[in-house]
Parts: C-alpha cells; structure tokens; sequence
C-alpha cells in the first residue's frame, strides 16, 4: 500500500510539470511476431537488453503479434531475443537504434525446441519507417569519422544532408529562422537572430552520438517552429573503455588561393588551422555508473579577402570625372575600358563651378589621399571615380570546447544522467575585419556560452515509461568594436539612394553589442503502450531571460548627394552622358562628395528609467522576460500489422516578453486600423495634418502596469494525422501520409532588438537633413560641409504620451526621412497547413529508397510593411490622380525630353503652391517642369517614393504618404507562401564495405516576402513591395532552388586481412595495402532566385522595386562570362541585360525573383588507412587526408541583395550582373591523425 502510494505521489509530480517529447532523447522499437505461415503469435516473450550497459527490457507481444519498447537510449549494439512456447527462440544481434526514431524489427519464429537458438545479425540503421509519415535521415555521429568534415566543433553538415533543405537552411519552404535543435532535450537554438544550424555552446562532432533530422511529415511531438526539427544526443561511457586523440592540421602549403584574389594578384590568405583534442568513456562502476569526457581545441590563425571601393587616383587628386556623350560611350563606360569616354574637372573648374566658390573640402581630399590606399580592382567600383581595393584582413578564431556526461542506474527500472559543455571563443568574425590594412579589427566576437542537464528515465513498467529533464542554456556573446578615431563622430559617403561613392574611411564605432540569453526548462515525456495503441502526452516549460546591450551615441555625418538633394542637374558638365541616370549620379556624388557637403546628420540617444539622457557615447541595456510552454497529447494505433494511424494533438502558449526595468514603450495602433484609415483618406483626397490618426508612444509591460507589444496567443492548437501502410503483397514497401499544422516560433527578440531602436522615451535618433528639392543649386551652395558641421543636439526629455516627429500638432517626419519600427499590437502566432504523402521500399543489399511530396501553405506569415508607402492621392479639382501625373512625367523624360520645359500635369499644377515655380533660383513654366528638374534622376528611374518625398515640404501634409514618418515600419501577418517538393532519398546501409546516401529534391517555393525577423528591412529590401496590393509582391521565395543533390558515400577498399582481396595476408604486408578507405560529400543545386532591381523606390522610399522586364530573354540568359576587364558577369552582355528592363512607371513595378543565380557544384573527398596498433586492445591509429572542394572549382556567390549594390541594380550599367565573392572556400587539404581505442 504504501509502495502504491508514493508511486502515484511521483506520477502525479513527474505530470504536473509542463514539458514534452520534441526535446526527444529515445527512440522505440517495433514489431510483429510471426510463424512460417505468417500467422501472428500472441503472448510471444520478447527481450531487448544491450551488454555494454547492462540495459535490458522486456515485453509480450499482444494479440496482434505486435510489441513494442516505447522509450530506449539510442546507440548500437543492441540484441532482440524472441521467445514463445512451441517455437524455437530466435536472436537478432547488433541492432541500431536511431534517437527520435522508431525502428521496426519483425520476427518470424520457427516451430522447434526450446534448446535451440536461431541467431542473425542486423546491423542496418536506416529502416522503413511503419509508424508515421515523418521525412528525414538518421546519422551515427560516429559516421563523420569516415567522412570529410570541415568543421569538427559542430555537426553542421548533418543539417545540410537532408532532403527538402537548402544551404541556407530553408527547410521545405520555410524560412531560414524556423528550425528548432535540441541536444539531449535541451533547447540550443539562437533565440536572439533564429541563425540556422546554431547550437548554443557547439556540440563538437566527437561528442555527438546521434543525429536525427525531420524535414516533413510532422507528428504532435515536434518542437516549437515550423522548420526543420533536428535531434542530438551526446555521447555516452559504458563498460568498455573507449576514446580517441585526435589532431587536425591546415596550413598555405596545402591550400589553393581564392579565385578572386588569384585573378587580381593578390597574394594567396595566410592560413594556419590546428583542431586538436580527445575523449574518453568507460564505466565507473560496472553496470551502474558511467562518464564520458570530451575536449575541443581549435586554433585558427587565418586571413580573409576583402573588397573595398576606395578612390582612383584621379579623385584623390581633386579631379572630378564623368562619362562624356562621345560616340559609342554608354553608362557602363570605365577609365580602365573606355579612356576616350571618360571627361573630367579639374580642382580649378571645381571650384568655379561650386555656388559658393569654395571648392573641394582639404578634409575630403585629405581622406582620400592618406586614408584610403590605391585600388588594385579597377572591375569594381563605378570605374569612373571608384575602383576596388582587395586584401587579406587577419582573422583568428580561438576555440576551446568540454563537454562531459555521467549516466547512473539507480535500479533496472531508474536511471540519472547528467551533462554539462562550456564554450570559450575569441574570434574575428567576417563581420570584424579590418577596414584597411593595419586597422584593428572592426569588430572582435567573445563567447562564453555554456549548458547543463540532468535528468531521470524510469520505467514504471512493461507499458509504461516516463523521461524528465530540467536544464538550462546560457547564450553569453560579446561584439565589441575598437574605440573611434574619429571622436564622437563618424563619417559616411552613404546616401540612401545611389551606390555608395566610396567605403566609410573608417569602421563604424557603433553597434557593439553583448547579448546573455538564460533559457531554462522542464521537459517530461509519458509513454504508456495499451493494446495496440501506444499513447504518448508531455509537454515543456522554459523560463527565458534576455539582456542586450547595444553601444551607441556617435554623431554620423553622411557627405554627398541624399538629404533633399538627389541631384544636381543644373551643375552638370554640358557634354556628360545624356538622359542616362548612372552618369549623372556617378558625377553628381562625385562632385558634392568632394565638395564636403553635409547631406544629413544623425545620432542616437539613450535615456534611464528616470528620463535622464546618459552621456554620449552610451549604451541601451534591455532586459526581457519571457515564458513558453507547450504540450500534446498523441496516439499511435496500430489497427493492423501492417496499418498504423497516429494521431496527436499539439498545443502551444508563449507569453508576450516584457522589459523587467521598465525601459519599455509600445504603441497601440494596429496596423489594419492605421493602414485602413490611410487608405480611405487617400481616395477621398484629403489631406491636412490630422488627417491620418497619430502614432502615439506609452509606457508599456508588466513592469509598468501596462499593454505588452501583442496579446499571447491562448488558441494555438495544432493537430496533426499520420498513417503509415504496409501492403501485405509486398512486406518491403511502406505507403505513408500525413497532414498536419505547424506554428512558427516568432524570433520575437530579433524584432524586439530593432524595436528598441525606436522606443523614443528611452532612446531617440535625432537625423537633420539638409538641402532644398526646389533649389539644387543654392542647396550645394547653402548647406552646411564637412569643415563646420554641427554637434546633433540632444531633443528634450520626453514624456508620454509621446507622438514622434510631431511638433505642436505639426507632423515632420516625411520631410526629415525620419524612420521608425514597431510590432503589430495584434500580431498573431504565424502558422502553415503541411501534407504530405510517399512510399518507401527496401531493395535487396540493404538499399532504402524513400520518395515523398511535400506541400507547405504559410499563413499569416511574420511580414514587414511600411505603413508610410506611397498610395495614390487623387486631384479633387481636375480628377487626375498622383499615379497618372507621374507616369506622363516619367515618359516625357525617359523619351528625351528636357525636364525643364514639361507639359503642365494637373496633380502638380494644384497640390503644390502655384509660387513653386519660381521659388527657388530658376524660375519655370509651371510647377510641373520646376518638380522634375529638381528631381529628373528621380523621375527616370521612377522613383517616386522619393519623390514625393522631397517634394512633401511643397505638399499638403499627408498627401500620398504619410506624413509623421519617412518609413513606418510595422511587423505584421501580412506574410503568406506556399511550397511543393518532391523529395526523394536513396540510402544504401553498410554491406561490402559500402554505404551512401543520396538526397535529391524538386521544389518551388512563392512568397510575398521572405525576410526573416533579425533582417530589418530597412535596407530597401524585404518589405511587402506594396500593402495596397500584397499579390504584387508574389514571386519566388528569395532562397527558392529548383533542384537540390546532397550526398555522402564511404567505401573501405576490398584489400587488406579479412576483406575480399587478401584477406590471409601476413601482418606487415596488411600494414601496406589493408585499411584504406575512400569518402567524400558531393553537392549540386541549381541557381538561387534574384531580382533585378530598378534602384527606384515606388512604394516607400525605402523599398526598392524590382525592375520590370519587357526585353530580349536572350539577354538575360544565365552563365558564367567575363568581363573586358577580367570580372566574372552572369551575363555575357551586362548592357543588353540592362537594356532589357525599364523602371517602373508611376506605381507599376516588375515582378519578384524573376532570376537565377550560379549553379553550385561541390565536391569534398578523402582518403583513409587504419594501422592496427595493439589489435588485440582494439587500439588503432588512423590517418586521414581530407580534401575540400578538392576540384578547386570557383563556385560564385548569389549576387548581393543591398539595394544599393549596382550588381542587382540596372542603374548601375557597369556593375549589373557583376559577380564579386566565391560561395565557399578554395580548395583545402586537411591532415590529420587518430588514435582511438
């Protein structure tokens, strides 16, 4: 009685705690039972125990035949014994049992005596799968011994040997932040940024035992996010001793140079690369107590190439050039390729034409002559002014990994665990190079990331199983950034609009960051097998807790065109290049570049819970709260031995995070509420300052007694329903399907971290932008340049309620290009309705092909959309709307015609003053030509969100766009995809010596957008292109590949003691020719999808619309070509590919992701030899030689998003097209040696 009852005291603790089974670290096995006729046996005995740990278990099949073990520790070396009265007993030895897996294992007995043993050895670890529909590959850890790897600190290329995913780690159409990693339950993901393949703390290779990877097929047991589902569990002791020592080692003297910087002449990046450590496991006490220790160290003194757009010496001397309208000269005319089209001023011309007489700024010329070096890449940069600038910039990566476990049996029934991994990294990251030889590093990364776990297994009995974890993961990383030369500014070139002229002269002082993210849970796991249903229920509760501390306060100064100046028309030489945009914004950059103009100043500051500024330089230190948990419930019910339907029910709540200080705003307007309002007031033509509701900022959080940033979602139940059918006609052929749906786990600390940019009460970003759109000569004239530019006075302390940008009633922010982000009070959780169906089938010579299809819906997909954008204002008094005026504009000048001598347009005849005309310096015919020719770059590109932009001084407040913000950003669900793949995997089991995997899939993913949350969309790319009509934004997913081959092969050469050639040799012989093996990884995919940009902003002016295409399909067709000037170009004629797009006109924009990028083909190989130290210890050593990319083929990378990268950007003649980084490395031979016992 007493036993009874603090039994079900422990049942009642172990279910009252929220926890669940995707933090899965178990597997099952399966079965039926059978005599010779196939006839199942009922009440048969059957046995699974492993040696080396002393496991053992046992069932009774039911009246079906079937039995099952619900919970098993995964690994090798496991025995099935089967036993029943009439039968002789039969043995299955060697089995594999994968983690997050159920294995099927079917026994046909035979009528005998009970004295006999029937014995065979199934050593297989891919099976087909009879219970679910689940789609993805198992992988022994151990397997990657075999294999070239080339980073042993993480298991990362499992991620990518998966059918469905990409490189990027889209899986199945999901986006690439979806993807949820557990190792030994515990949730490891980058909860910060959603980074794919990211584990907290790393899990070296040889500290992994399983890997379990789930691209589709989902059951109610999967972890939170709709992506990709991927299972690790760390190694184990057991009663033998086992370990290894091991070195890897890389340096120049095996390593080829990057194609690039081969091409250039730059010499070849140091490299000098030791991965060295150990482990080992074994018993404490036999049968009962166990450890397993692993250490990692990685020293990496590297180098890496960069590329820097600097000045030609022509600039740096004060001359100023331009593409002149010589015969034959075109916008991608260069110094380099076209002497007889380049034209220039001289410092004297200069100055004569400056408005002030002043003449270029001594402080520019002298950053252009001592700061930056002479180009040694004259294909990069506009060629005209600009060049590139390569080099190697150092970049070490110091890595030291522990991790260690112990394993206790309490009793047979109860056992413990615990593990613990540290992490010590000091590296340089990509991000952190220098910015010019001899710089510091721009950025020096830290991580001090750490986790730990225990837990208890008990099997309360034959039907019943619990597993209970508690663990935490600590996420500690430190950016720190050198301290600022420059003062308490920084000077940048960048404009907002046009290619930037040159790099910023030194690394940008702000934005270092340190983030400690504590994720602590409770996971449990219940089994209990009834009949022929095993029921499954759980769930897990995490406590999160998030600091981040961003460092900011530094002035910028951004010099050249932008501001209210996107032009200066009227400064232009007579005989530059005409009616071509890329001349006149490659000269007219050029020209108030050199000038010092000061197009806008901005800075940032912070302020305490008290409202008090703190002093400049300062940082912004958050610290969130969150809770999530999440459960389900589910039954697998096998109706037949050869039918099993699984059924489950998964539910999910997550608190809305809030800030524990009390340094939290929020704003209360929906986005639908304040987006509908502008519709409504745009097509009544209505205008005015209080026309559109005002953003208004509120304390906001539990901390403050107030709203969160959303509502927590309380009806989020996900159901899911699988079935898994094996024909009786064919025992070796498994039909499965399943649908299901999915939530996404919202990266809430990615938005939230760019929110607080904009959380106005305790930080502001004040920008003063110069320049006056009417009057481009008396701005280069009037504003300020870069010898007296002015401090960014600090705005008052503000309280709230607090409306941005609005000035006694007075909305500014259109006019200051003030932006601003915020989240959707009525933000929702994103989810998508997956289905799938397949077949499996087992060949002869232990080969799986699996063939599946899978289909994704995204739903109220996480989306970013400008609330500002641009929407057509109709002219009450002459019925012509915004978007008609324009276009007529945009025609007559893309037809030739001088801008300032246009047709009247009633739009701009009336909304504007009827004094704009003649304003500014030049007095025109009408308000129309004096708008174009202040802007005619502008117009010919079809620009209009800046545009109206500039002209919103002039305008009615309101008028086309909002008018308290330049941009609005509002994170919503206005996201929605879909997704078809056919995937199909052919696995080949080790037999002969031999074994691979193949992964192929056949997709096609559309979206409306698909940035993910830690991407702001800020940099003209990944908003919803137009919220007015989202369908036009419909287009391939950005990481959409059509075609996809992954694979992996081993193969232990037929010569040696004991294989097919030789196998009686003597020893010293074996030593010569025995123990070879061959690897390698090979992988193709066809092209990534891009889109052509137009360099103009329709919807917002911060949201650059794709191209329209209305050309020769000849021009456009992909290849690899180079350039007159030795760049590769996907294009073998930029010109005519640019030729082959228009602008946009008025608010008609091209379509989404219209083309491909490069193929990528890579082949990774290696070759092995074992020598057999103390044979009869098992003690060995093996040495490897690991080749990566071992063809050395350049693959090149897809080509650069940044809106204002002229390689995506047809205003950029001479860069469009342009190929400027390899996607991987060069080839990389490894060696490395091992001894293991």
């Amino acid at each position: 009685m007493r036993r009874s009852f603090i039994g079900s005291v422990l049942l009642f603790i172990l279910f009252a705690v929220p926890a669940i089974i995707y933090a899965q670290t178990t597997a099952s096995v399966n079965g039926t039972v059978t005599d010779p006729s196939d006839a199942v046996i009922p009440g048969a005995t059957v046995v699974l125990s492993k040696a080396s740990t002393g496991v053992r278990y046992e069932v009774k099949s039911d009246s079906a035949g079937s039995y099952h073990f619900a919970s098993v520790p995964p690994g090798p070396g496991y025995s099935l014994e089967f036993s029943a009265p009439g039968f002789s007993p039969f043995k299955i030895n060697d089995i594999y049992v994968n983690v997050a897996n159920s294995r099927t294992q079917n026994a046909k007995l035979t009528v005998g005596i009970s004295t006999v043993e029937v014995q065979v050895t199934d050593s297989s670890d891919v099976t087909l799968n009879t219970t679910d529909a689940s789609i993805g590959n198992n992988f022994q850890v151990s397997k990657l011994q075999d294999l070239p790897v080339y980073d042993r600190s993480t298991p990362s290329v499992l991620f990518s040997l998966q059918p469905g995913i990409t490189s990027s780690g889209a899986t199945t159409g999901a986006r690439t932040d979806q993807n949820n990693v557990t190792v030994d339950g515990l949730d490891v993901n980058d909860v910060s940024n959603g980074t794919f393949a990211s584990i907290t703390g790393n899990a070296p290779v040889d500290s992994i035992q399983e890997f379990r990877g789930t691209t589709g097929g989902f059951t109610a047991d999967n972890g939170p996010g709709g992506g990709g589902q991927f299972q690790l569990i760390t190694r184990s002791g057991s009663n033998q001793w086992h370990g290894n020592i091991n070195e890897y080692h890389r340096d120049n003297s095996t390593t080829a140079n990057n194609w690039f910087d081969a091409n250039e002449g730059v010499p070849q990046p140091e490299l000098v690369q030791n991965q060295f450590g150990g482990a080992v496991g074994g018993p404490i006490l036999h049968d009962k107590l166990f450890f397993f220790f692993n250490f990692l160290d990685s020293r990496i003194a590297q180098q890496a190439t960069v590329e820097r757009t600097v000045p030609l010496p022509s600039l740096a001397a004060g001359t100023i050039s331009y593409i002149n309208n010589n015969t034959g000269c075109t916008d991608s005319s260069r110094q380099n390729t076209a002497a007889n089209c380049i034209s220039s001023l001289t410092p004297a011309q200069v100055q004569q034409i400056d408005p002030a007489h002043v003449g270029e700024s001594p402080q520019i010329l002298a950053l252009f002559q001592n700061r930056y070096p002479a180009p040694n890449d004259l294909s990069h940069g506009d060629g005209v002014n600009t060049a590139g600038f390569r080099f190697n910039s150092p970049e070490p990566d110091n890595l030291t990994n522990y991790t260690g476990r112990v394993d206790y049996a309490f009793t047979p029934q109860i056992k413990f665990f615990g593990i613990g991994n540290v992490t010590r990294q000091n590296a340089v990251q990509s991000n952190g190079l220098q910015q010019f030889p001899g710089d510091p590093p721009s950025q020096q990364f830290v991580d001090r990331s750490y986790r730990y776990a225990a837990g208890m297994d008990w099997e309360i009995s034959q039907s019943k199983f619990n597993q209970l974890t508690y663990g935490s993961t600590v996420q500690d990383f430190d950016d720190s950034r050198p301290s600022n030369v420059e003062g308490l500014y920084h000077v940048d070139f960048f404009n907002g609009f046009t290619p930037t002229l040159v790099d910023d002269p030194y690394s940008n002082p702000s934005g270092a960051t340190s983030r400690h993210v504590i994720i602590s849970q409770v996971n449990d796991n219940f089994t209990w097998t009834l009949g022929r249903h095993q029921l499954q229920l759980g769930g897990y509760f995490k406590w999160i807790h998030f600091m981040n501390s961003t460092t900011s306060g530094y002035d910028t100064y951004n010099i050249g065109l932008g501001g209210h100046l996107s032009g200066i028309p009227q400064l232009e030489p007579k005989n530059i290049l005409p009616a071509d945009s890329t001349a006149s914004e490659d000269f007219d950059n050029a020209f108030v570049s050199s000038l010092g103009r000061l197009a806008s100043t901005a800075g940032t500051f912070n302020y305490d819970v008290n409202g008090n500024a703190l002093a400049q330089p300062s940082s912004s230190i958050r610290k969130w709260v969150d809770y999530q948990t999440q459960s389900y419930i589910s039954d697998s019910w096998k109706i037949t031995p050869q039918l099993t339907i699984n059924a489950g029910l998964n539910y999910q709540f997550f608190t809305v995070p809030y800030e524990s200080q009390g340094l939290e705003t929020i704003q209360t307007t929906g986005f639908d509420q304040y987006f509908d309002a502008r519709l409504k007031q745009s097509a009544a033509g209505i205008s005015g300052n209080n026309a559109v509701p005002f953003i208004t900022y509120v304390l906001g959080g539990k901390k403050n007694n107030g709203p969160g940033f959303y509502k927590s979602n309380l009806l989020d139940f996900a159901p899911h329903l699988a079935l898994a059918y094996t024909p009786g006609f064919d025992p070796s052929t498994v039909f499965n399907a399943s649908a299901s749906l999915v939530y996404d786990r919202t990266v809430i600390n990615a938005i939230l971290n760019q929110q607080i940019e904009y959380s106005y009460l305790f930080q502001q970003n004040v920008t003063n932008q110069n320049g006056n759109v009417n009057d481009p000569t008396g701005s280069v004239a009037n504003d300020p340049r870069i010898a007296s530019a002015p401090t960014v006075a600090a705005p008052p302390t503000p309280k709230a309620p607090f409306q941005p940008w609005v000035t006694n009633g007075v909305p500014n922010g259109l006019q200051g290009g003030q932006f601003n982000t915020t989240v959707d009070p009525n933000l929702k959780t994103p989810y998508s309705i997956l289905l799938s169906f397949g077949m499996q089938h087992q060949f002869k010579g232990s080969t799986v092909l699996k063939v599946n299809y899978v289909g994704r819906l995204g739903r109220r997909l996480l989306a970013q959309g400008d609330a500002a954008q641009l929407i057509d204002f109709p002219d009450a008094a002459s019925g012509q709307t915004m978007n008609q005026a324009m276009q007529n504009i945009e025609r007559e000048v893309r037809a030739g015609k001088s801008a300032n001598n246009l047709p009247a347009e009633p739009w701009f005849e009336h909304q504007l003053a009827s004094n704009f005309k003649s304003s500014g310096s030049t007095i025109y015919p009408n308000n129309t030509s004096a708008a174009a020719s202040s802007n005619t770059d502008l117009v010919r590109v079809g620009d209009f969100g800046d545009f109206i932009q500039a002209l919103s001084p002039y305008l009615q407040p309101n008028v086309g766009m909002s008018a308290q913000f330049g941009e609005n950003t509002f994170f919503t669900n206005k996201g929605f995809s879909s997704y078809n793949g056919l995937l199909v995997t052919l696995q080949k089991n080790l037999s002969q010596g031999l074994q691979f995997d193949v992964n192929y899939t056949w997709s096609h993913s559309i979206d409306n957008t698909s940035e993910v949350a830690v991407d702001g969309a800020g940099d003209g790319y990944g908003f919803i292109c137009d919220l007015v009509h989202p369908r036009a934004c419909r287009g391939n997913s950005d990481f959409d590949t059509t075609h996809y081959i992954t694979s992996d092969v081993t193969y232990a050469l037929p010569f040696g003691r004991g294989r097919k050639f030789g196998a009686t040799l003597p020893r010293f012989a074996d030593e010569l020719i025995g123990g070879w093996s061959v690897s390698g990884i090979p992988s193709w995919h066809s092209g990534q999808a891009w889109s052509p940009l137009s360099g103009a902003f329709v919807a917002g002016f911060a949201n650059n619309a794709p191209a329209i295409f209305n050309g020769d399909k000849n021009a456009i067709k992909r290849g690899i070509h180079k350039g007159a000037d030795g760049s590769p170009n996907v294009f073998a004629d930029p010109t005519a590919a640019v030729n082959a797009f228009s602008g946009p006109l008025g608010l008609s924009i091209g379509s989404r992701n219209i083309l491909r990028g490069p193929e990528f083909f890579n082949m990774d190989a290696g070759l092995a030899k074992t020598f057999a130290i103390i044979p009869s210890r098992n003690i060995n050593f093996k040495f490897r030689a690991d080749a990566f990319n071992v063809l050395n083929h350049p693959n090149f990378d897809d080509l650069d998003y940044g809106s204002y990268s002229g390689q995506t950007t047809i205003t950029a003649t001479s860069n469009f097209g342009q190929l400027t980084a390899t996607n991987g490395n060069p080839r990389v031979l490894q060696l490395s040696g091992r001894i293991e016992f």
